[in-house]
């Protein structure tokens, strides 16, 4: 596995974005500071975003604070390096609780992003200083026409229609910055955020073991001890601790991949005890646990149709559609029927 870890000196435009978190001690929606202490693998993430430098994807599990950095950071993007924005959720109810909900919610917490925009009441779109961020649903084609772009934040992808996503890049071709973010906990291999996903560099957070001090990153199930019901060292097996998890770093898995990759599990983060993953584990279907806990793409029986079943399922009988036709495709979320 050919690895190159990130310890260059942040720009101070990669700083600059950090640099008006904490000096303008900005809140969350919930009017609670920002938590950096069990936030630690968010910072670079920040940095990254700020520098706008390469796209970015975002494999990871659900409730991680990613849509919250993310928030902040096209708020901060739009005012100080002028650029326009679209920002996607799958729905436009999705949109209309995120931006009412949250992005309306942070920038009340916040008087400096509420000196900033000027339009707060608007759902599908926010003044800020000279520039627009755009929120925008995913679920028509007309939903990607009319705006242009700098960048393009998709959020929830692999929840989104896949083909209006890309026709939302074609939004990005009067720009000459032309970036895109994508971040989603995964479904099945292929699909959305790990599309993405396979052709960056594949960061991954390593951390130190205090008895063995081996480098590692954290890994299911050979990172947790499931009699002691905590994480320990794949190695030596002694107790990784909290403060281990905390003080890691990124590494890269490939060099010189045009997309910054990140893999975000729980296992990262040190709000969530060894106890909790392994309750998932037994309580959860198994897809669920691999996306929404693991932030890995999962393939079981019912979620995905394999080239053999379709193969298995093909008849020489011609079918003469006599009367009405109905093909029904079943997703698991919103049946899809057209008829004849």
């Amino acid at each position: 596995m050919e690895t190159q870890t990130i310890r260059k000196k942040p720009t101070d435009v990669e700083l600059s974005l950090l640099v008006h978190l904490m000096k303008n001690e900005v809140k969350t929606e919930d009017g609670m500071p920002l938590d950096f202490k069990d936030h630690t693998f968010m910072l670079p993430i920040y940095s990254d975003m700020a520098s706008l430098k390469q796209d970015i994807a975002g494999l990871k599990a659900a409730q991680i604070t990613f849509t919250t950095t993310a928030t902040n950071a096209v708020l901060w993007l739009a005012k100080n390096r002028h650029i326009d924005i679209i920002y996607t959720l799958p729905t436009f109810d999705d949109i209309r609780v995120f931006s009412g909900g949250k992005v309306n919610r942070i920038i009340a917490q916040n008087p400096i992003y509420d000196e900033w925009v000027t339009n707060k009441d608007t759902m599908e779109q926010k003044v800020v200083g000279d520039n627009v961020i755009h929120f925008r649903g995913t679920h028509t084609q007309k939903a990607a026409t009319m705006v242009s772009s700098d960048l393009n934040v998709y959020d929830e992808v692999d929840s989104s229609n896949q083909e209006v996503i890309e026709q939302y890049s074609t939004r990005l071709q009067h720009s000459t910055l032309k970036r895109q973010w994508w971040f989603s906990h995964p479904s099945v291999p292929g699909n959305g955020v790990d599309k993405h996903w396979q052709k960056s560099d594949q960061k991954h957070w390593f951390i130190t073991c205090g008895s063995c001090k081996k480098e590692q990153y954290m890994s299911w199930p050979e990172s947790i001890d499931m009699d002691r019901k905590v994480y320990q060292c794949k190695e030596c097996h002694s107790i990784i601790t909290n403060k281990m998890r905390r003080e890691g770093r990124w590494v890269k898995k490939y060099k010189n991949r045009s997309i910054s990759g990140y893999w975000i599990p729980l296992l990262i983060c040190p709000w969530v005890p060894a106890s909790e993953i392994i309750g998932y584990y037994h309580d959860k279907p198994a897809d669920y646990f691999y996306n929404k806990v693991l932030g890995l793409p999962y393939v079981g029986g019912g979620n995905k149709v394999s080239q053999q079943q379709i193969y298995q399922n093909l008849t020489p009988e011609i079918n003469k559609q006599d009367g009405r036709i109905v093909i029904g495709v079943d997703t698991g979320k919103h049946p899809i029927v057209t008829g004849k």
